[in-house]
């Protein structure tokens, strides 16, 4: 399954993102500090209607917000970290069709993604 993903920092200017093994497990991570990753599913051939985003947030509870979107714009549903330096699922689940979301992050790391 392959949708498109592209980045943009603080007031739509260039994002600073980077590889980085933020939990030691020997795979490159994506490091967000800081940016939003918008990730466009409205081209795939199935319905999207949950997200789990694991990050770790070195910034504190709230900083870190996960969005989602129908293919009017409306919003769908709205997360964001709880805690401080430990790995955290960020989930979304939706009734309708999520068309897109964003990830807005500072000082974060993106370990996973995952699409259903």
């Amino acid at each position: 399954m392959i949708f498109n993903l592209s980045a943009t920092g603080p007031a739509g200017g260039p994002a600073d993102y980077f590889l980085w093994d933020c939990n030691g497990d020997g795979i490159q991570d994506l490091m967000v500090a800081p940016g939003i990753l918008k990730m466009d599913y409205s081209g795939l051939s199935c319905d999207v209607l949950r997200l789990d985003v694991t990050i770790i947030s070195w910034t504190g509870p709230g900083s870190t917000v996960l969005e989602a979107f129908d293919a009017a714009g409306n919003p769908l549903g709205r997360v964001s970290n709880s805690v401080q330096g430990a790995k955290e699922v960020l989930m979304l689940q939706s009734g309708v069709p999520i068309a897109n979301a964003t990830l807005s992050a500072y000082e974060t790391c993106v370990i996973e993604m995952i699409v259903n």
